[in-house]
């Protein structure tokens, strides 16, 4: 239950630092097209989902050297920390 509080906890804070906000599935149906395609610049996106913080969270693990999260100061850092998880994860 303390991961699932701690996991709640940091989605709330970067919901605020950044603007965005979590969505627990991208669902293929009744969805604007802005929030399913991922080839939408970030700048564009409106939310994030808990694929995105994953990525965030191995992203600012890299960048950091240690493990462990810090809150973004921006929708901006939050993405490239994203992008930086993802390609960890897919090379």
């Amino acid at each position: 239950m303390e991961i699932t509080k701690d996991i709640n906890n940091l989605i709330t804070k970067v919901s605020e630092a950044t603007g965005l906000l979590f969505v627990e599935n991208k669902e293929p149906s009744n969805v604007c097209f802005s929030q399913k395609n991922e080839l939408l610049r970030h700048e564009f996106k409106t939310v994030f989902t808990r694929k995105d913080l994953e990525y965030y969270i191995k992203g600012v693990s890299l960048a950091c050297g240690e493990q462990g999260y810090k809150i973004p100061f921006n929708s901006s850092e939050f993405w490239q920390s994203v992008d930086l998880g993802k390609e960890q994860t897919t090379s």
